[in-house]
């Protein structure tokens, strides 16, 4: 997981643990606490801007999905 956090975000596996304890381990749009995985996964999505790279949180499958469907850049 650290080294596809680090080629893709940027961020390490700690950097990521530390956002979701942030976020008190939800979602940070509908604060669910389960992450509806892609695939399986048990892991929060990172959310960040596809034009500056930057992260801005994590979030669950669905509002991952729906982000990208409304092209939403925060």
């Amino acid at each position: 997981m650290d080294a596809d956090l680090r080629r893709r975000y940027n961020i390490t596996e700690e950097n990521y643990y530390e956002m979701l304890e942030a976020q008190n381990y939800k979602c940070a749009t509908c604060k669910s606490t389960d992450p509806i995985g892609y695939r399986g996964s048990d892991k929060f999505c990172v959310d960040h801007d596809h034009n500056t790279g930057k992260v801005r949180g994590l979030l669950c499958n669905h509002c991952n999905r729906a982000s990208g469907l409304v092209r939403e850049n925060r």
